[in-house]
């Protein structure tokens, strides 16, 4: 959560932006630390809220954030991104674009992925100068959602898990 503060840091205090968040965690007061150390003005802790707030919360948003670790690789999805998706949020993805969540914003222009802090400003203004290509991201979004992320498409994709492993075991 260190590395997103870097990020955020690259639109300081950029009036046409503003940053919520809805976090709780170890990582939370590390991550409000930093931004207040790098007296980042535009972003706001709305802290802790349960389910059915959040929902209306984040419904709100013209784009959410997925900050993965280059640390993680392969298929690894964070939650939230699925939730972002099914409400045709278009998501602002911080990690390696190697990922296959990278690879599908991309595909289906549902958000924009970013690998480095000199990018995000260019990316935001792009976008902030242009609201349709957010509208057609948030299509895209839901697009992703139901190509990929259903409730069925995953119960196939981990049922044919299961097959694949039990094959394998035999």
């Amino acid at each position: 959560m260190l590395k997103l503060a870097k990020y955020i840091a690259a639109v300081k205090n950029n009036s046409a932006f503003k940053f919520e968040f809805a976090a709780y965690g170890k990582c939370k007061d590390m991550f409000f630390a930093e931004i207040e150390h790098k007296q980042i003005h535009n972003v706001h802790d709305a802290g802790f809220m349960d389910q059915s707030i959040y929902d209306k919360f984040i419904s709100r948003a013209d784009m959410a954030i997925v900050s993965v670790s280059s640390k993680i690789a392969g298929l690894a999805s964070p939650s939230k991104f699925c939730s972002y998706i099914s409400l045709g949020i278009p998501v602002l993805f911080i990690g390696p674009d190697s990922m296959e969540v990278a690879k599908d914003i991309i595909k289906y222009n549902a958000g924009i992925v970013i690998s480095n802090t000199n990018e995000l400003n260019k990316q935001l203004l792009s976008i902030y100068n242009n609201q349709t290509q957010l509208t057609t991201m948030g299509k895209g979004a839901e697009k992703l959602f139901i190509d990929k992320y259903t409730l069925d498409k995953c119960v196939t994709k981990y049922i044919d898990v299961i097959k694949s492993l039990s094959k394998d075991s035999l």
